[in-house]
């Protein structure tokens, strides 16, 4: 009776801390997303190093459904119906730009890309060439 008092303690404690315990080492340093304007090669160990792994800055970290791909509830424009997450597409272009524009004018250096080629590689479009 009381090993399984321990075992269900031990396991409601285990659910709520699982999707904060990761070593950096779990997560991928680079993904690439693919889009019509050319794949965006996202780096996200530097993007952990500049929130110090604080996952919840980008991340929903809802305790139900723990760390999930963003694709996962935010679809393609196309795809995404009234009462659906925005867009992926809106999550990037607002989410992400704002934030780099808010570093940028923060520290005043710039290095945050913000316009389409910073991001996408145009040279890969296969539908120009």
């Amino acid at each position: 009776m009381k090993q399984g008092l321990y075992l269900l303690v031990f396991a409601a404690i285990l659910s709520f801390a699982l999707p904060f315990l990761h070593a950096d080492g779990d997560q991928p340093d680079k993904i690439i997303f693919e889009s019509s304007l050319g794949p965006v090669n996202f780096l996200h160990g530097q993007h952990q190093k500049a929130t110090n792994n604080d996952c919840s800055i980008c991340h929903h970290l809802k305790k139900e459904a723990g760390q999930q791909a963003c694709r996962t509830c935010h679809k393609k424009k196309n795809e995404t119906s009234s009462g659906d997450p925005i867009p992926f597409y809106a999550v990037k272009m607002q989410f992400c730009r704002n934030c780099h524009r808010q570093k940028n004018s923060e520290t005043k250096k710039g290095k945050a890309p913000v316009s389409c080629r910073e991001c996408h590689d145009v040279t890969a479009i296969t539908w120009l060439k």
